[in-house]
Parts: structure tokens; sequence; C-alpha cells
């Protein structure tokens, strides 16, 4: 009789795909959150800001979140690292995305469009940076 062990799901490649893409994504979000608090905090303390640049900067906070989370899930995952950090970088724009529409109205399709590119090529450029980092070989004496 054939008894099911969990490790054989665990080590499966597929799962642990998804897993490092989601842990990206959300340590992605979780940068481009603190990122957004220290941008505000800046915005406040320097006084007013043009309006025509905040969405400049929250696209290059978008950016260096997806980088992270790219770098992050390709990391964890150690192989593939254009398309894990190209399915992070969308994952994390899916999120930004569907969040955007519930909580607001706007019909920016342009925007919405520059956002996919950015974070879904920055997420890959992480991917691709993080897979051909090369590793610290440590030589034991004895």
């Amino acid at each position: 009789m054939a008894e099911y062990r969990r490790n054989d799901i665990k080590q499966s490649e597929w799962f642990i795909a998804a897993r490092s893409v989601f842990i990206g994504a959300a340590a992605g979000l979780c940068v481009c959150a603190l990122l957004l608090c220290a941008a505000s905090a800046l915005i406040v303390k320097a006084g007013m800001l043009p309006t025509d640049l905040l969405p400049i900067i929250t696209i290059v906070i978008g950016a260096a979140g997806a980088f992270s989370g790219g770098y992050l899930s390709v990391a964890m995952f150690r192989k593939r690292g254009l398309l894990t950090g190209l399915l992070t970088g969308g994952l994390m724009f899916l999120t930004v995305f569907i969040t955007a529409l519930i909580s607001s109205s706007s019909d920016d399709v342009t925007g919405t469009l520059i956002k996919c590119g950015v974070f879904v090529l920055a997420g890959s450029i992480g991917g691709v940076v993080r897979v051909n980092k090369r590793r610290k070989v440590r030589r034991v004496r004895g």
C-alpha cells in the first residue's frame, strides 16, 4: 500500500517555483510599502511637492519593490531567473492593479500599461541579476 507523503508535494519543482514567486511578490510589496512610507515622510517634511511628480515617484518605488521581489524569488528558486522574476513582477502588478480598482474609479489606461511594463521589467531584471550572481565557495580547512 502506497503511503501519502507530504514531502513528495514539497519537492515538486512547480510547488517550489510557485512558493518562491508568492513569497517574492509579498516581500516586494512590503518593500514598496516601506518605501512609500519613507517617501511620504520626506514629502511631509519637505513641504509642498508638485503633483506631477507623484506618479513618477510611485512608479520608481514600484520598480524598486519589483526588483527586490524578483531578486528574492530567484534567490529561493535558484533557477529560471527571467521567468521567475517576470512572474513575480506580474503578480505584484496584478495585486496593485486590483487594489487600485477597488479603491478608486480612475480610467488611466496609459499609466496602467506603463506600471505593468515597469513592474514586469524590474522583476525580470532582479531575477536575472540574482541568477547570474556567483556563489562564494567556502573551503574547509582541516
